[in-house]
């Protein structure tokens, strides 16, 4: 399909991570290698962590500094088009859609989807992807897919490691990926404002239901306080599902007015991608998330008593 086309666009969903941006800018290079012009769009500004990605071979657009026809979308990590926020709107009547995702649940947009729920990561697809194609990866494609397997993954501390991962995160190493540069990017080159939002998000931590839910809100008031963006959350809520003996947190994200964005983890007993679907959103089994169209005070009351039934059903 790639090499069919004349112009292939490849968004970033909303709140991107590090598989977000690591498989858009991998696939941007595969299309390009293929013959095809790739554009990388992005609804949301990039985090600061993945900067040494945003600042490599490829430049990331903000949807409004785009235009023209499409061939062709490449929708990564996501098979749902509300996804990829104002992206969307450069998709034309002739626009194509390949959907690649790893996530078990979704919408399956596309005229065509290639899903694998066994992948750790979208970014370990596109490797397979690669290898099928006989496209070698540069040191600095491996390290866009490095990165998103090792984020996703939790640097290969999550379940969702398997022996084929490994494989993958070795062959990516023999082709150049630093991963000593790439941990340290994504995790110790932390700004003020955002090691200020942790600590406001912490110093907000509701916990309950015996010290089995977690739960935390940030609002304008808290982003301004830190100085910090919404693209300053990613990991917060991480240090939530740390507390002993939690079994289920959430982070509670509302800027500007518009819809309040829900991040789920859980330990494992609890499947959090079955929650997040309840309101349209998804993911895994212990890291998912939704969007809701509504007031936090509104988000809250619909989604605090579903976190907690789903405690007590442990019980």
């Amino acid at each position: 399909m790639v090499r069919e086309s004349r112009r292939v666009l490849v968004p970033l969903h909303t709140a991107p991570d590090g598989d977000s941006v690591g498989s858009a800018v991998a696939a941007a290079w595969a299309v390009e290698e293929l013959g095809a012009q790739a554009v990388v769009v992005s609804a949301d500004p990039i985090p600061r962590k993945y900067r040494f990605i945003r600042e490599g071979e490829r430049a990331i657009l903000r949807p409004g500094d785009v235009d023209g026809e499409f061939d062709l979308l490449l929708l990564l990590d996501c098979s749902a088009l509300d996804r990829v926020g104002r992206s969307a709107d450069l998709i034309g009547p002739e626009t194509r859609i390949f959907s690649v995702d790893h996530h078990r649940r979704g919408g399956n947009v596309g005229d065509w989807v290639w899903s694998d729920p066994e992948a750790s990561a979208t970014s370990e697809m596109l490797m397979t992807w690669f290898e099928h194609t006989s496209l070698a990866p540069t040191p600095f494609i491996a390290s866009c897919l490095y990165t998103g397997i090792a984020t996703d993954t939790g640097f290969f501390a999550y379940a969702n490691t398997s022996a084929a991962t490994l494989r993958t995160a070795a062959r990516l190493l023999e082709l150049g990926a630093s991963p000593q540069r790439i941990h340290s990017e994504v995790n110790e080159h932390r700004t003020l404002g955002e090691i200020r939002l942790l600590g406001r998000a912490l110093e907000q931590m509701e916990v309950e239901a015996e010290g089995k839910i977690a739960w935390t809100v940030l609002d304008d008031e808290q982003f301004a306080r830190a100085d910090a963006g919404p693209e300053e959350t990613e990991g917060i809520i991480n240090h939530l599902r740390a507390l002993d003996g939690v079994e289920i947190a959430a982070v509670f994200t509302s800027v500007d007015g518009g819809p309040v964005k829900v991040s789920f983890r859980s330990r494992g007993r609890i499947d959090v991608g079955e929650l997040a679907a309840s309101f349209g959103g998804g993911g895994h089994d212990r890291a998912a998330g939704c969007s809701l169209d509504s007031s936090l005070s509104d988000a809250l009351d619909r989604v605090l008593p579903c976190m907690r039934r789903a405690v007590e059903r442990l019980r």
